[in-house]
């Protein structure tokens, strides 16, 4: 390395993070002052490349640790350091306009939620642009109103202008989508922020004799047809014999558990070995709902389940025992857990199947109110000749 001339300059840079707030990288960071001995005006300018600072900032910056070259570059709101959007994969129009915090790779942490959040974009094609969600301004889901504008004209034109027989189920035609936005039937959703219809044409009311909403409300009489009275009798018949069923699953369980109970206390007491099946032949019964019903009928069912244990009529020894004490016995091999298993997933199809009946007896219970209340709006009736050729009291249709 050449000695350094005598009398000339001694600049000196020390890399420094630009402090302050996150946020994308408006400006570069400010160069750190040139640290100049004291010298003449005109030794400074005999050393060569004495302006390269003005081009660069050697950093280190990034993940890259390399130099501010000019690139785009975005801070990150924890750790304060500046990060090159090619290195993070973010580019210039993202960074500068989407991203309302920027978390460096090496601050983020999902499970504590410091992650980057971005600004949601406008709803308008392949607008890139960042909602009005964001500060004191009107609230909208577009960057503009001209968005918004071209937003519902361009929807409207994809509908059909004619309601033809091949798209009568495709959905509505512009002249009907228009008519529903000018009446009071559709709205925004206070809930969910959705635009959906709000009014059911002939709705039941939340309460009183039409309303669906109780399970064992009966509706006043002449709402429901006498099919409708017959199906959902037999409907509520079946449920309740599904709870019955949910009832035995239940005690299947509890058996399982006493067995289980039962094994581990043979083991405990020396009576077993640690690898014995322990499987209870009062278990066979157990998933299939009749022989199980028949045998709780029992004497020594009703035994167990008064005295809470398996611990009655249980036998160990004999021709007769009734517990099997075979080590990784193959036959009963992971008995528990098959029939706990097993006694769970009937009990879910029997859950599913109540509620499907549920809600066809509310369907059928808000259809007969719909129907009573449109007869009402209608007038709908019909009047009966008479054998003297006068008109009857006017009945419904």
């Amino acid at each position: 390395m050449a000695p350094k001339k005598k009398g000339t300059a001694a600049i000196k840079k020390t890399p420094k993070r630009p402090k302050g707030g996150g946020g994308t990288k408006a400006g570069r960071p400010k160069k750190q002052a040139d640290t100049v001995s004291t010298t003449s005006s005109t030794n400074l300018q005999e050393e060569p490349g004495g302006g390269s600072d003005d081009e660069s900032d050697n950093g280190p910056y990034c993940i890259c640790r390399g130099p501010d070259d000019h690139r785009f570059m975005i801070s990150c709101d924890v750790c304060e350091d500046w990060f090159h959007g090619e290195c993070i994969d973010i580019a210039k129009d993202v960074g500068e306009n989407l991203i309302e915090r920027f978390v460096c790779p090496n601050c983020t942490d999902v499970e504590n939620n410091v992650v980057s959040l971005f600004k949601k974009i406008c709803s308008y094609g392949k607008c890139v642009k960042a909602a009005r969600l964001y500060g004191d301004g009107e609230k909208s889901a577009f960057c503009s109103d001209e968005h918004k504008q071209l937003w519902w004209e361009k929807g409207i034109a994809s509908l059909p202008k004619k309601s033809l027989a091949r798209n009568t189920q495709n959905g509505l035609t512009q002249e009907e989508l228009m008519a529903l936005l000018n009446s009071d039937l559709a709205a925004v959703d206070p809930d969910d922020g959705q635009w959906r219809v709000q009014t059911r044409p002939f709705a039941p009311p939340a309460t009183g004799a039409e309303s669906p909403e109780a399970k064992s409300k009966t509706l006043a009489p002449g709402i429901l047809t006498e099919e409708e009275v017959d199906i959902l009798k037999t409907s509520a018949a079946e449920r309740y014999k599904m709870g019955e069923e949910v009832v035995l699953c239940q005690k299947m369980l509890q058996l399982l558990d006493w067995a289980s109970d039962r094994r581990k206390s043979l083991i405990a007491s020396k009576h077993f070995d640690d690898a014995a099946c322990g499987y209870d032949d009062r278990l066979d019964q157990v998933g299939v709902v009749g022989p199980f019903a028949n045998w709780l009928h029992s004497d020594e069912a009703k035994e167990i389940f008064k005295a809470g244990s398996l611990d009655v009529g249980s036998r160990l020894s004999g021709d007769d025992k009734n517990i099997c004490d075979k080590k990784r016995c193959k036959a009963h091999q992971g008995w528990y857990s098959i029939h706990t298993r097993d006694v769970r997933y009937q009990m879910k199809l029997l859950a599913m199947d109540a509620n499907k009946k549920l809600d066809k007896e509310r369907l059928i219970k808000q259809s007969a109110a719909e129907r009573k209340l449109r007869k009402e709006a209608e007038k709908n009736y019909v009047q009966a000749v008479l054998p003297d050729g006068t008109l009857g009291p006017p009945r419904s249709a």
